[in-house]
């Protein structure tokens, strides 16, 4: 019975031998395809975790719309839950917009740091261009 059985399987294997071959691809195909769709979303699922740590981004960003304050900065920096703490200041700016030298004010948002603030926590990314000398 035995060997009966292994001489019908052999000639069915032997008649069918693409199909099986066929379907051991598409098989492959697929399994290899939802693996890398896999290892895809948990890269881009790990994506946002990994720019955070790599620009040491703060937790919590307390500002006021008051002059600076070197002293305000000093008590939030003594806190015992402070890790790390810099400071930055906003700048007006005001553009010339023709030759006879008018002043414009616009929209435009410019900061400046005493203490490493975008260079050393919350390092600032370029999506072109170049960062500044942080000198």
């Amino acid at each position: 019975m035995g060997a009966v059985l292994r001489y019908v399987a052999g000639v069915r294997v032997r008649l069918r031998w693409g199909a099986y071959a066929g379907v051991a691809v598409l098989l492959g195909l697929t399994v290899g395809t939802a693996f890398l769709a896999v290892a895809g979303a948990r890269r881009t699922q790990s994506a946002y975790g990994r720019f955070l740590r790599s620009v040491d981004a703060s937790t919590i960003s307390i500002t006021s719309n008051g002059a600076f304050d070197p002293s305000a900065n000093a008590r939030i920096a003594a806190a015992a839950e402070v890790a790390q703490s810099h400071s930055w200041v906003g700048i007006s700016v005001f553009v010339s917009r023709d030759r006879q030298r008018t002043l414009t004010a616009q929209d435009i948002e410019t900061d400046g740091t005493f203490d490493g603030e975008y260079f050393v926590q919350d390092r600032f990314t370029a999506t072109h261009g170049r960062l500044p000398n942080p000198r």
